[in-house]
C-alpha cells in the first residue's frame, strides 16, 4: 500500500473508532500501525476493537500492548488486513481470539455519485427530545434483541450527550410525515469524516431513504471543510454496493476476529 493509499485508510478507520469511542464516552489511542478504541460503559465489541492497519505488523508485543488499553472482561474484535496470514491466525487462537467469518470493507468517498434517485424524506438533527427515537431506531437496525432495546437506549441516552454535540458529530434522524425512518451519523474532526449507524426501519426499506440520508450527510461533510470522508460495511454486501454508487470506493478488506465464542452480530 502506497503512502497515500495509507494515509486514506488511516483517516477512514480512525474515524470509525473515534466515532464509536465518542458515542459511547469511551478512549481511542493510536500504537503504532494499530488504531483502538473502547468503552467502560458499553461492553459490545463493536465498541471495543483493535485495528491492525497493515500486514506482517502484529507481534506478540503489540498485541499485548494492545489488549493490556482494552477494558478488561469486554468483549472485543480484532482486525487485521485480508488475507491473514497462518501466524497472525496461530498468534491470534494462542490470545483466545477466534475468526467471526466476517470480511469488513473500508471505503472512502473518491467519485462522483451515480445512484438513483433517493426517497423523500424529512431529515432533522436528533436533540435531547427526539434522541431515544434515533436510539431506538438505530438499535433496531443494527439487530438488537427487542428485550435489551429500552436498556441499551437508556444507556446511550446517558452516554451520547457527553462527547456528540456540534464541534464534531451530527445524528440525523429522517421522518416520512410522522413516522421515523432512518438514522446515520456523522463524525467529524478537521478535516477527517465518518459516517456510521446508516439504519432503516424494517417495513421501510429499498425505498431509497438510505440514499437521501448519505446524499445529505455527504453534502454536510463537504460544506464544514471534510477532505477524507469515511465508511465501513460488510465486505461484498448490498450496503456497500450502494456505497459504491454513492461514490464511496473499496480501499482495505479486513477479517474480523473475537475473545467472544459464538458471537451474533448487533448490539
Amino acid at each position: 500500500m502506497d503512502a497515500d493509499s495509507l494515509e486514506i485508510l488511516s483517516s477512514v478507520r480512525r474515524t470509525e473508532i473515534k466515532s464509536k469511542a465518542v458515542f459511547s464516552d469511551g478512549f481511542y489511542h493510536e500504537i503504532g500501525p494499530a488504531f483502538l478504541g473502547g468503552s467502560e460503559a458499553v461492553p459490545d465489541p463493536h465498541f471495543n476493537r483493535i485495528s491492525i492497519l497493515q500486514s506482517g505488523k502484529l507481534d506478540k508485543s503489540l498485541l499485548d500492548e494492545c489488549i493490556k488499553r482494552m477494558v478488561e472482561g469486554n468483549r472485543v474484535f480484532i482486525d487485521l488486513p485480508f488475507p491473514v496470514s497462518d501466524e497472525d491466525r496461530r498468534l491470534l487462537r494462542e490470545n483466545g481470539y477466534h475468526m467471526t467469518g466476517e470480511s469488513r470493507s473500508s471505503m472512502a468517498l473518491t467519485g462522483a455519485d451515480s445512484a438513483p434517485a433517493g426517497g423523500e424524506l424529512d431529515i432533522s438533527l436528533a436533540e435531547n427530545q427526539s434522541l431515544d427515537v434515533f436510539l431506538e431506531l438505530f438499535l433496531r437496525g443494527f439487530q438488537t434483541p427487542e428485550d435489551l432495546i429500552p436498556f441499551a437506549r437508556d444507556m446511550f441516552h446517558g452516554l451520547v450527550p457527553r462527547n456528540c454535540g456540534p464541534a464534531n458529530s451530527r445524528l440525523y434522524l429522517g421522518s416520512q410525515g410522522t413516522e421515523p425512518a432512518a438514522t446515520l451519523y456523522l463524525f467529524y474532526e478537521a478535516t477527517e469524516g465518518g459516517i456510521n449507524m446508516v439504519s432503516t426501519r424494517e417495513d421501510m426499506r429499498r425505498k431509497g431513504f438510505a440514499t437521501t440520508m448519505l446524499r445529505r450527510a455527504i453534502a454536510d461533510a463537504r460544506a464544514m471543510g471534510v477532505r477524507i470522508l469515511g465508511l465501513e460495511t460488510r465486505w461484498n454486501s448490498a450496503p456497500e454496493r450502494l456505497y459504491s454508487k454513492l461514490g464511496f470506493s473499496t480501499i482495505a478488506r479486513h477479517e474480523v476476529f473475537t475473545n467472544t465464542p459464538d458471537l451474533k452480530y448487533g448490539l
